[in-house]
């Protein structure tokens, strides 16, 4: 999950806290002090909103991403 300081004071912790009580799973929360505006001209007014093109950028989220796997998903998708 990731956020960045203008969410507010405590940005997305009581989101954080709840996925944490989960049964399963982890979470990882990266909160940013400075986001920058979407890369898309169209939405350049939307300043500090584009955290998520930081995150996509940072290879710790794709080494993450590529160490989750289900050897049983094939099947569940019926093939």
């Amino acid at each position: 999950m990731i956020g960045w300081t203008g969410d507010g004071e405590w940005g997305n912790d009581d989101v954080v806290e709840a996925l944490k009580q989960r049964h399963s799973g982890s979470v990882r929360y990266t909160r940013y002090i400075r986001a920058p505006a979407p890369p898309d001209p169209q939405y350049r007014a939307m300043a500090h909103h584009a955290s998520y093109d930081l995150i996509y950028r940072d290879p710790r989220l794709w080494d993450w991403s590529f160490t989750k796997h289900r050897p049983d998903a094939a099947s569940e998708w019926g093939t």
